[in-house]
């Protein structure tokens, strides 16, 4: 988290040896108990671009606690239903 974005960071993707990384900023989130972030992935070029199959598009990072983790969603949509990657953070 840098100030009210979160930065995302996939270091096993990389393109020129570069991980490939995107800037979230906070929206109103529609799910209970997640704080919900967009972002369109600009410039996105390579192995990145898994991510932004429709350059433009925005996508959505979900945050939410579980236990002692936070699990993050990266989805096409607001509400973490058509997930893109998921896992857990420590």
């Amino acid at each position: 988290m840098e100030g009210s974005q979160a930065v995302v960071v996939l270091p096993k993707l990389t393109e020129n040896k570069q991980p490939c990384r995107a800037t979230f900023v906070p929206v109103a989130s529609k799910v209970a108990g997640s704080s919900v972030y967009k972002s369109e992935w600009p410039g996105a070029i390579g192995a990145c671009r898994i991510f932004v199959q429709d350059p433009g598009s925005e996508r959505f990072l979900l945050l939410r606690g579980v236990g002692n983790h936070v699990e993050a969603v990266i989805a096409h949509d607001a509400l973490g239903q058509k997930v893109m990657a998921k896992g857990l953070l420590k």
